[in-house]
């Protein structure tokens, strides 16, 4: 049995979708469904898993502690076609308990009055040998909206 030739239109179809994904995001950049950005371009090798939790070990949304994940394997801002919210995360750094704690603190501080203070899980995420990724250290901080 022989199958039929394609439609003019099906083949035209085909070619023109075939064209705009090889020269759209070179003219235009982002433009869904097309990108000009690979996944995991910028090659991470490491990353935190953050947890913020009030005096009664209650969750806290990260969001409200701009401590949440941005990225999705692009470079933040490229390929999702909107700014994120500003975050410490950061795939690829991990930033020190000084860092840290002075971050949470300011905005315990500033949006968190009733709250005396939480404590911050930081689980650093990377390679623990040439063949592993694992935990490489995990810090539990007490803050205060002042800091201390």
């Amino acid at each position: 049995m022989e199958l039929p030739a394609p439609s003019r239109l099906a083949l035209a179809s085909a070619v023109t979708f075939a064209a705009w994904t090889l020269v759209l995001p070179g003219v235009v950049g982002d433009l869904y469904p097309f990108t000009i950005t690979p996944m995991f371009r910028d090659s991470p090798r490491l990353y935190c898993r953050y947890e913020v939790l009030d005096p009664q070990g209650v969750p806290l949304p990260l969001r409200d502690f701009e401590l949440q994940r941005n990225y999705d394997g692009n470079p933040v801002g490229l390929g999702a076609g909107i700014k994120p919210s500003p975050s410490l995360d950061e795939f690829g750094t991990a930033p020190d308990e000084t860092a840290l704690k002075a971050h949470v603190a300011r905005i315990l501080g500033d949006r968190f009055s009733g709250i005396p203070y939480v404590d911050v899980v930081q689980t650093v995420i990377g390679p623990v040998d040439a063949q592993h990724v694992g935990t490489i250290r995990e810090s539990r901080l007490r803050v205060r909206p002042d800091g201390s």
